[in-house]
């Protein structure tokens, strides 16, 4: 997982979603779970915003 909260400079490159035009969203959580690499998902959010919920992917103990 990893949380973009960028203040300066352009967020990292994405390959564009199927759904349009590409986000203006500064905020963003990337959720990269192993068995469907390289494919992610991809939360963005204004600053005015609450963080949106998102499904974090936690092992089993023991695995």
């Amino acid at each position: 997982m990893e949380i973009d909260l960028l203040r300066a400079y352009d967020p990292m490159a994405m390959h564009p979603i199927d759904t349009g035009a590409a986000s203006t969203a500064r905020y963003r959580i990337l959720v990269s779970r192993s068995e469907y690499r390289p494919r992610a998902d991809l939360y963005e959010f204004f600053l005015q915003e609450p963080i949106p919920e998102f499904p974090l992917p936690l092992k089993a103990a023991g695995e």
